[in-house]
């Protein structure tokens, strides 16, 4: 394996990249598990015409306490809900519905 600087980057540089490797690798697992971290975008998958992607904020029983995007929050069952992709993340919406299928 080259060292940082054999390959043209800093130390910070390089760290930061292993960095993003890690946290990619972390929210891989989660959505593998179905495990939610305050933050992570979640999308329901229960609702045909519900294309919003939401913010988990936290579990609450056998709830997840989520906000949109203006900041309200609401609670619903967690097994309601899994993470979105990166598509959508991209997207910015569900993908997959309505029109979309």
């Amino acid at each position: 394996m080259k060292s940082p600087d054999q390959i043209g980057i800093t130390w910070e540089e390089n760290q930061l990249l292993m960095q993003r490797l890690r946290d990619k690798a972390a929210l891989e697992n989660r959505r593998q598990h179905n495990i939610f971290e305050q933050g992570d975008p979640v999308v329901s998958r229960c609702a045909d015409n519900e294309t919003r992607i939401f913010t988990y904020q936290e579990t609450i029983g056998k709830n997840i306490l989520v906000k949109c995007k203006k900041g309200k929050g609401y609670c619903y069952p967690k097994k309601w809900f899994s993470h979105a992709n990166d598509a959508e993340i991209k997207a910015g919406k569900r993908l997959g519905v309505g029109n979309e299928k």
